[in-house]
């Protein structure tokens, strides 16, 4: 407490404005952790189970998207007020292409999208990794997008028509192997934490810290007194400090682990 009101206003406003950092994102990282869903061109669809149903919802560059996976190994994808597309599923061990090098761990699958054939062939999961092998023996990789100005290509560099439409791959992942993931990653969390504490230490034991340095420098360093270049490198660090844990702790909880 001595040391408390040894504080002016400033140092005591930022140090409990810290501290609120502090309370405030321990209490938002547990809560943002446990609201799980998958990760769907790179936005949080959040995981919600509906009688039978499990359904994936959220934003995808601002348009409303939501994916509804029936136990019969149908797939209901809506986003905005575009007509729900509907896909569906079948194992099929003849889709698997002859002579392939890896036909004896490829499952044959029928991708349709309301009612015509989107992919039939093999397809192989190895963690999460998976790829596509076509009926012909043509492999398929998961289409891969980047963004340019503006205009969208494949892994090949072809230009592509923009489309929140899942391909083959992305609906075979959502009905049989749904990678769970959530916002909020335990490091960036502790490392603001130990920001906070390291930044209290130093605003209440500041005099201490500024003669235990001055000890490898000169002698009876517990005579100096802090020269005004000195309080004013202080209030900058602390500041920094504050705001270097608020940047860590927000930018951990928008990551998705």
């Amino acid at each position: 407490m001595t040391r408390w009101k040894q504080l002016n206003r400033f140092q005591q406003v930022l140090f409990l404005a810290q501290i609120a950092l502090l309370v405030m994102f321990s209490v938002l990282y547990p809560i943002f952790t446990r609201q799980t869903g998958i990760s769907y061109r790179g936005a949080l669809l959040l995981r919600s189970v509906q009688g039978e149903n499990t359904v994936y919802s959220g934003k995808v560059d601002g348009t409303p998207v939501t994916f509804t996976v029936s136990p019969d190994q149908t797939l209901m994808f809506q986003a905005g007020e575009n007509i729900p597309v509907s896909y569906t599923v079948t194992e099929d061990s003849t889709a698997v292409p002859e002579g392939n090098d890896m036909s004896e761990v490829l499952t044959g699958v029928e991708v349709r999208r309301d009612g015509e054939i989107l992919f039939r062939g093999g397809w192989f999961l190895d963690g999460s990794f998976d790829y596509l092998v076509d009926q012909d023996g043509g492999t398929r990789f998961p289409s891969l997008s980047v963004s340019v100005d503006g205009i969208q290509y494949d892994a090949n560099g072809q230009p592509v028509q923009p489309s929140l439409e899942p391909d083959a791959s992305e609906v075979l992942n959502l009905m049989f192997s749904p990678t769970l993931v959530h916002r909020g990653v335990p490091w960036a969390y502790w490392i603001g934490t130990l920001l906070v504490v390291v930044n209290a230490a130093a605003m209440l034991y500041a005099d201490e810290l500024f003669r235990f340095n001055l000890r490898f420098q000169i002698r009876n360093p517990e005579r100096a007194e802090p020269s005004e270049w000195e309080l004013f490198s202080r209030y900058v660090g602390w500041i920094v400090l504050v705001v270097s844990a608020a940047v860590v702790y927000i930018l951990g909880l928008t990551e998705l682990a």
